[in-house]
């Protein structure tokens, strides 16, 4: 009947439409699939995370039936059953993993450039403002727990020293965090002030402890700015 041929219909576009989103012939979707599936697991793991898609490892089987419509669902059935979803959905949720695998690449190579910061050399490279070290540095891609870290190295590696990294995220999203040594807290210095006027630089805010804070803003393309006001800040604080 009609609504038969309907489905027979869907089914012939949807196989189509996902093969193609894939740059794949149809009797490769399957395999396609699984490789995207473990590439966003293996990006995932790069990021500290783990994938929770688990690769479909069996193969297709259309149980003896034969022609191309009959070929064609086989196809598209064991594409979903990859995915655990039903056949129609196959080429909508592969939309969302190939932005998914997009987005990830983009922080992984991002991680791998805020990796590049090394206590040492920020401690070398640091400015002074009277007797104190001070840090500010741009961290693209950096995550709360990597400059959090390097705050920690740098302030049990010397004093009085005061840091702020301000981390572009790719989305104009900018994370800023900073940390101040205790001598430096006793002096006047609030970690917390200093994010949040940084943070209202670039349209955002927050705040937090003298020793160590967090904020964010909305607005990246103000960041060069935002780190002279980090400057201006910081001295005023130390007076």
């Amino acid at each position: 009947g009609p609504r038969a041929a309907k489905y027979r219909a869907d089914i012939y576009e949807a196989a189509a439409t996902a093969a193609q989103k894939l740059g794949v012939s149809e009797t490769q979707l399957t395999e396609s699939i699984e490789q995207l599936t473990a590439e966003i697991r293996d990006l995932k793991k790069q990021l500290g995370g783990a994938g929770t898609t688990d690769a479909y490892s069996g193969r297709i089987d259309n149980n003896g039936e034969s022609g191309d419509y009959l070929a064609r669902r086989a196809t598209l059935k064991a594409a979903a059953r990859a995915l655990n979803i039903s056949l129609l959905d196959v080429p909508e949720r592969i939309d969302a993993m190939l932005v998914e695998r997009e987005k990830v690449q983009q922080q992984v190579a991002q991680l791998a450039e805020a990796g590049e910061l090394d206590a040492d050399t920020l401690i070398a490279d640091a400015e002074m403002i009277g007797d104190a070290k001070v840090v500010i540095v741009e961290a693209t891609g950096a995550t709360p727990n990597l400059m959090r870290q390097l705050i920690d190295q740098i302030r049990k590696k010397t004093q009085p020293v005061a840091i702020l990294f301000a981390a572009p995220q790719g989305d104009g999203k900018v994370l800023v965090v900073a940390g101040a040594s205790r001598d430096l807290v006793e002096a006047g210095v609030h970690a917390g002030n200093w994010v949040r006027d940084v943070a209202q630089v670039l349209g955002g805010g927050g705040g937090g402890k003298p020793d160590m804070a967090q904020a964010g803003g909305k607005d990246a393309t103000k960041l060069a700015e935002a780190l002279v006001t980090a400057r201006e800040t910081l001295s005023e604080m130390l007076g």
